[in-house]
C-alpha cells in the first residue's frame, strides 16, 4: 500500500513528546528494530504530514508510538495517541 496523508493526534499528552514510527515490514520487535520513518509530536499537539508522492509499503505496514527517539525506546505514552491514515 502507499500512504499519502497521516495525521498524529497526541493532544491527550498534555507536556508529554511521543515519537511515532514506522517501518515496512509484516512485525518488528519494539526497541531492537531500527524504523524507517520517525515523527515528532510535541504534548497536547496534533500533526498533520502530507506525502505528495506518496510512501510505499510494499512489505507490510508496522508502526508503534514510544517516549525517545532512541531505536532502544519502549515505553509508551501516557495516553492513547490517534493516527489517521489516507493510504492506496
Amino acid at each position: 500500500g502507499t500512504i499519502y496523508y497521516l495525521e498524529i493526534d497526541n493532544t491527550l499528552n498534555a507536556g508529554q513528546i511521543v515519537y511515532f514510527k514506522m517501518m515496512d515490514a509484516a512485525s518488528v520487535t519494539v526497541g531492537t528494530d531500527d524504523p524507517h520513518y520517525i515523527f515528532r509530536i510535541v504534548g497536547g499537539a496534533r500533526r498533520s504530514i502530507i506525502f505528495p508522492l506518496g510512501l510505499v509499503f510494499s512489505t507490510g505496514f508496522t508502526h508503534w508510538c514510544v517516549t525517545s527517539q532512541v531505536t532502544s525506546s519502549t515505553t509508551s505514552p501516557t495516553a492513547n495517541v490517534t493516527v489517521r491514515y489516507v493510504t492506496t
